[in-house]
This record gives C-alpha cells, structure tokens and sequence, in this order.
C-alpha cells in the first residue's frame, strides 16, 4: 500500500509536467540510434550478470556469452542476430512464456517464469492483461516506463493533425487501458477532456480500483489538473456518448478505443439521429480489418490503427498513407520484431511474431517472445512522418493465430475472421461486431460451434446458420463429405445475443476458451 502511495505521488508530478512536441522528437530519435548499444547493455545486465535469469538457460544451452551474443548482433544487425538466435532454439513460445506448458529444448527443461522479465524501478504498480488469450498475467510499470510509452503521442497527434481537437476515451473502468490511456494522454500533454465506459463499474470486486482512480484524480486536481472520472455509456446503444461529442465537440474529437465499441458508437448515434461531427477513431486491441475500415469512412470518420500489448507496450503506431487498413510501422527504437522460423514451434504459423525489447525503459525484457499474434512485416518507403524518424518497418494483417476445431475438422483464423468479417455482415445484415464465434461442448459433452448475434439484427436463425455452412462448404471444397457433417450433426447453434465482451471490452471474433452450458 505504500509502495502505490509512493507511486501516486510521483505520477502525479510526472503528470504536471507533460512532454513537448521536442522532447518526442529527440527521445525517438536517440533511442533509435542508440537501439543495437542499448539491446546488448539489457542482455548484460539482465541475462549475463544475472544468475536468476529465466533466459539464461536458453543461450547458455546454444551456446551464446555475451562476447559471442555481441559479435553477432554488431556484425549481421540486430533483426538477423535474434532469427539466428531462434533457430538456435532461443525463443519463447506464447504458452512456455506464460509457464501453461515447460521450455523443451534438446538438453534442457524448465519452467518459464515470467514475472522475472519485469525490470520496472520502483515506485510501480501492478498492470493485469486482458486475458483474452490465456490467464491473466502481471506485469510491473513505474513511471519511466509510462513516459516511455507516452513519447510517441505528441508526433502521432501532430501527424494526425489532431493537436487541437478533445479526446474521448471509450475504455472500460477499471481496465488498464482506460487507466494508461488517461495517463499517457495526460503525460504527453493531451488531458482527455471525457472518459467514457462500456460497462457498468459499481460493482464489490471493482470498489478498489475505483477507489484509487478517484485519489489519483484528487490528487491531481491538487496540482491544478481536472482529469475526467469515468461515465457510463453502454456499449449495447451508447447513445449518451453520442449525444456528449455532438454537443461538446462541434469540431470533432479524437476518440481512442476497440474498434467493436467504436462501431457500436455509429450505430446508436444513427438509431438516435445523433448528428456526429467527424472523428478520428484510434483502434486497438481487435483487428481491424478492410469492412470495418469501410463502415468508418463511409459515415465520414477516420480510423488509426495501433497495435500493443500489456506484457510489450506499444509495438506499432498507423502509418500516415497506409496501403491496408492496420498498415502500422514498428516502433524500432523500443522493440524488435521478427516472424519466426516455420516448423520451430507449434503454432503452425510461418508469421508467428517474436518480440525483443530494446529501449533502456522497458518495463518488462522479452527475449524473442511469441506475442500469440502473426502478421506480415516488411520494409517500404511511404514517405509519411514516421519515415521522417527512421521507422521504415511495416507491419500489417496482425491477427491471432488461434484455430477453431469441429467436428474433426480444424478452421483456420483468416477462415474466421472472413466468416465474420465479410460474410455474415453481407449476407445477413450489421457489421462485424454484431457477430461472435465460440466453441462450447453442450450436455452431451459434444462441442459445438456457437454464433452469437446481436438481437438488433432482424435475421431469422436459420437464415444465419446456412450462410456458416454455405461459407465453410466453399472455403473447404475439397472436403465437402467433412463439412457435410456440420449440417448433419446440428454443430453450429445460433443465438440471438450480444457477443460477449472481455474483460478489458474488446469483442473478439472467437472466443477462445470453451464454455460449459448447463453441467448443473
């Protein structure tokens, strides 16, 4: 309890001092140029002259000091040296990383501890992940670290061409990204001037974080800071949210949140004839995809991708003349990102990401750690602002690369997102966040293929369960007496209800965890 009053104390000077657009600039420029020096200073420190190190094991088995690790990196670039370093069997896969299965490498076994990658100063506090893709893990952040990910916010809303305008954040509460949100805005001089929650928030097990919020929001009125208390708009018709933009925002807003939550804005806003003036959504946290992007720009609105996590931070921010709807450019000066090695992991991915902290603030150190994410990366001049810094990596097309499996019959990610995405919208009416797919085994113990649709969605539920078995039938031709069975066993359900929500409110497009209905 102290420790997060110490931490309180010390945001909240953090806070009253905000970066400028120069202290952005200088601090991407010079960890950029310093990245190879500052990898090599995190490895020496935190792997070579650590005898409790969890990745110790792994290099030492591949036979890697820090003389060789060095020689390696100076001589093949920083990229180049981590693939090696791969294929030699340093790398974590997403479930080793996060101790659900053990590290197996010829010669070697362990568990994985991650909670001894968080290298965070003190004063810190505890961050929790989403979960979305397995237990929720921990993870430490002190206030070095919160500036570190706020340095890029002043160049990104100057490329943006949003400097003037509000911002609106839509996040849950609590949830750590409504919490870093409101204070990474506030670190990088852009105090939102309303926060927005999907979810109710008064409720026994969300009483402390509310508790502390409205200290640090006390505290910081103190020093002459008004940052906004979370208000309610639900996301089934937040109608309130659009009623408070069209009234306090006649020259439009910046409204960072998922892009589920945002489409649902649209939606009620239109249901309630709320004229909106024209915003600039900045989405995360689910994929966005060319039909959602379509939605936005035909209701007159612009979108910006950015692309992070809990455990790595902001890995990637939009580029300024995209090609695709998620074209980001990777953060080089604070990450590494590389694809990993077909075959070398079990994730059947040849785009698997594998992710290198290199920025001398990081929070927490990954060492070619699978994020659970694919993607396509690639090095392209687009001549946008970010370019103007040196980050001329592209990354695009990011999605999980989670499979869904009926039947016997194993569906592959970019099959579901085009059922969801593309498909249903088209065939059956809404956008891609009025759907939901989720395996769930019923009584029998059977597992079955559950399409949640949203009831706003006038569509008959064996209108929606042929479009599922036209699409898998033609995506899956060639295996036609398989998908066949889907019809005949009755494995695809449809229900009419609002697709569930994590707990951080994104809407995924496939619940991973399977449910258990009516076991008593």
């Amino acid at each position: 309890m102290l420790s997060e009053a110490r931490f309180g104390f010390s945001l909240v000077s953090a806070l009253t001092d905000p970066l400028t657009i120069e202290d952005s600039r200088q601090m991407i420029k010079r960890c950029l140029a310093e990245r190879t020096d500052n990898f090599l200073s995190l490895c020496n420190s935190l792997i070579f002259a650590n005898n409790s190190s969890p990745y110790k094991p792994l290099l030492l088995r591949a036979g890697y000091s820090s003389d060789r690790l060095e020689r390696l990196v100076r001589s093949e670039g920083l990229e180049s040296a981590l693939s090696s370093l791969a294929a030699d069997g340093v790398y974590l896969e997403i479930k080793e990383f996060k101790g659900q299965k053990p590290v197996k490498r010829p010669g070697l076994e362990m568990t994985f501890d991650a909670s001894a990658t968080d290298i965070a100063s003190a004063p810190s506090i505890p961050l929790k992940s989403s979960g979305s893709s397995g237990p929720r893990m921990v993870t430490r952040i002190g206030i070095a670290g919160l500036r570190m990910l706020s340095s890029y916010m002043p160049v990104m809303m100057e490329g943006l061409g949003a400097r003037h305008l509000p911002v609106v954040l839509y996040y849950p509460m609590p949830s750590v990204a409504g919490v870093l949100h409101l204070i990474i805005f506030t670190l990088s001089g852009f105090i939102p001037a309303a926060w927005f929650s999907q979810c109710p928030s008064l409720t026994a097990h969300r009483a402390l974080p509310l508790l502390q919020l409205s200290a640090l929001l006390a505290a910081a009125s103190l020093r002459g800071l008004q940052l906004p208390f979370p208000r309610i708009a639900e996301i089934r018709h937040p109608a309130e949210l659009a009623r408070w933009i069209s009234k306090n925002c006649p020259e439009g807003a910046v409204v960072p949140t998922f892009p589920g939550s945002a489409l649902h804005l649209l939606q009620s806003a239109l249901s309630e004839s709320i004229k909106l003036p024209r915003l600039i959504f900045i989405l995360g946290g689910e994929p966005l995809t060319e039909r959602k992007r379509r939605f936005f720009m035909d209701a007159g609105h612009d979108v910006y991708p950015w692309y992070s996590s809990v455990e790595t931070g902001r890995v990637a921010l939009g580029c300024f003349r995209s090609s695709l709807p998620d074209d980001m450019h990777i953060l080089k000066d604070r990450v590494a990102c590389i694809k990993q090695l077909q075959g070398t992991h079990s994730s059947g991915s040849s785009n698997a990401l594998l992710i290198t902290s290199v920025h001398p603030d990081s929070y927490k150190f990954l060492l070619n750690v699978e994020t659970g994410d694919e993607a396509v990366i690639g090095e392209r001049r687009c001549g946008c602002l970010w370019e103007e810094y040196g980050l001329t990596t592209h990354i695009s097309t990011v999605r999980s690369y989670e499979k869904l499996t009926l039947e016997g019959m194993t569906f592959m990610t970019g099959d579901i997102f085009n059922l969801v995405e593309e498909t249903l919208p088209a065939r059956c009416g809404g956008t891609p966040a009025d759907y939901q797919l989720a395996e769930e085994e019923d009584t029998a113990g059977l597992t079955r293929l559950i399409v949640s649709v949203n009831p706003r969605i006038s569509v008959h539920e064996e209108e929606v369960r042929a479009a599922v078995h036209d699409y898998f039938r033609e995506a899956y031709i060639k295996r036609a007496p398989m998908t066949d069975i889907l019809t005949r066993s009755s494995a695809v359900v449809v229900r009419q209800e609002f697709p569930d929500l994590t707990c951080s409110g994104k809407i995924l497009t496939l619940r991973h965890a399977k449910k258990e209905k009516n076991r008593g």
